[in-house]
């Protein structure tokens, strides 16, 4: 997250606000195609995985589980970055008239081999259960691969050559760092491959590959509509706010959620469903009472943030950051919602209920934003979310009791526009003070009022003072 804000003000000032639109059209269909090459096999990854390591595979063990993914999934990635060379020189020009897009395609087209591989590595941990390990390796790739493409931005040329210059460049270092870190003591062995558990867990990943492109269009698929409809300036407003309210959600959201289902897989494995609903009963109302106070505050100091990290001309975008960090909120807890689906391997129901939810997500679009313009996308993808979790819940009581999420939701969603509607009570008519006293305000309200109205946030806050006091304890002492 803190590489993104540092990335975000200085790209959205130097690069011209239709090359911010294009970059992330661009990025998009990156995404769209690394779906492709993935199959799927990230999620069978790691739900084979509890199950290879309990023997339900006779005669497959971890090295012939490791091989099979690592494998597999390059190999499959090979065949997308194919497929994206035939898009990128068979696309009819009427589609778009910017000649740039060809040519960035082709210079991209080695990302999305990589990226797959990197999905089948960074999968394996999550599998194992070893995210310190991930997160080491995440942010040492992301503050390198920044200052690459900072240096290339700032250093080469202000455009879009330079920055996807430089993404490829690391991409292919990055990619063969990790690959040596996390085989350096024990490499794959082709040999050591598994054709019968790939064709199971293919048989399981290619309606998660719907699953993956639905999610892709429910998070992209906005752009397309606002370049046919508004224009490429329009899609770098809203990519700036959309950005930035990612940075968030993969650091607080995304891992709170990505962590918890490898743990629901091993729980369901080794002490059974009960195990997994009390799990889920604590990790829910704890998600909503983070994840509530976080969008709670950037609602409050969403066009402030934006003015001063990204400078004023992208202050109007600000307006969509509370309904895309709801969104957002909710696309991260999906997975949690419709854990029953994913213990049952249910995939071609996972597969529909995401895909209706991207169909609702691009009609919403349609409809929205030639009314509302880019705050009809931010509305667009709140309710197409909202409308996939309430499904993913009622699909799960088939295998386990869902957790109590709508009075929770409910809890603290009052709570977060009590301290909403305190924290606007501030004025001032400098940006970064704004910023400071309501975030502050908005922060302190919520905080209070959770700690009054929830045992569980109590018990945080006092955990978090105790720590507090302890380690200036010791600093004392």
């Amino acid at each position: 997250m803190l590489a993104g804000l540092v990335s975000f003000p200085i790209l959205t000032r130097l690069l011209p606000l239709a090359d911010y639109g294009m970059m992330s059209l661009v990025s998009t269909s990156l995404g769209f195609a690394v779906a492709v090459g993935k199959l799927g096999m990230q999620h069978a990854a790691l739900r084979f995985y509890s199950e290879v390591r309990a023997g339900k595979h006779a005669g497959v063990g971890q090295a012939n589980f490791s091989a099979t993914v690592l494998y597999g999934m390059a190999l499959l990635g090979l065949l997308a970055c194919g497929l994206w060379l035939g898009v990128a020189w068979l696309l009819p020009q009427s589609v778009s008239d910017d000649v740039r897009i060809p040519w960035l395609m082709t210079l991209t087209a080695v990302v999305v081999p990589l990226r797959v591989v990197d999905s089948a590595v960074g999968n394996l941990l999550r599998a194992q259960e070893r995210s310190g390990l991930l997160a080491v390796m995440s942010v040492l790739r992301r503050y390198i691969t920044l200052s690459v493409i900072l240096a290339a931005v700032l250093l080469i040329a202000p455009t879009v050559w330079s920055f996807f210059g430089a993404t490829v460049a690391m991409e292919i270092l990055a990619g063969a760092v990790s690959l040596w870190w996390v085989f350096r003591g024990q490499w794959p062995r082709w040999k050591d491959r598994s054709p019968a558990l790939f064709k199971s867990m293919v048989v399981f990943a290619i309606p998660m590959t719907g699953f993956e492109l639905s999610s892709q269009v429910m998070q992209m698929g906005d752009r397309y509509v606002q370049q046919a409809l508004l224009g490429p300036e329009a899609v770098g407003l809203y990519s700036a706010a959309y950005n930035l309210s990612d940075y968030i959600k993969l650091a607080l959201f995304s891992a709170m959620s990505s962590a918890a289902l490898p743990m629901c897989v091993r729980l369901a494995e080794t002490e059974g469903i009960p195990a997994v609903e009390a799990f889920l009963a604590t990790f829910t109302r704890t998600f909503l009472m983070v994840g509530l106070g976080v969008v709670a505050t950037m609602a409050v100091v969403g066009q402030d943030l934006m003015a001063v990290l990204a400078s004023a001309k992208y202050q109007s975008a600000g307006v969509v950051i509370p309904w895309v960090m709801t969104g957002m909120m909710f696309e991260a807890y999906i997975v949690i919602a419709g854990v029953g689906l994913y213990l049952r391997k249910r995939s071609i129901v996972t597969m529909s209920m995401v895909a209706g939810g991207a169909a609702l997500n691009v009609l919403l679009n349609l409809t929205l934003v030639p009314r509302m313009g880019i705050q009809g996308s931010g509305v667009a993808n709140l309710c197409s979310y909202a409308v996939v979790v309430v499904v993913a819940l009622l699909a799960t009581r088939k295998t386990l009791k869902p957790p109590s999420f709508v009075p929770t939701l409910l809890k603290f969603g009052a709570v977060g526009l009590v301290a909403y509607f305190a924290a606007t009570q501030v004025h001032t008519p400098w940006a970064l003070a704004s910023l400071v006293l309501r975030g502050a305000v908005a922060v302190g309200v919520y905080i209070a009022l959770a700690s009054t109205v929830d045992r569980r946030a109590r018990e945080l806050v006092a955990q978090g003072w105790a720590r507090l006091g302890s380690k200036l304890h010791m600093r004392g002492g």
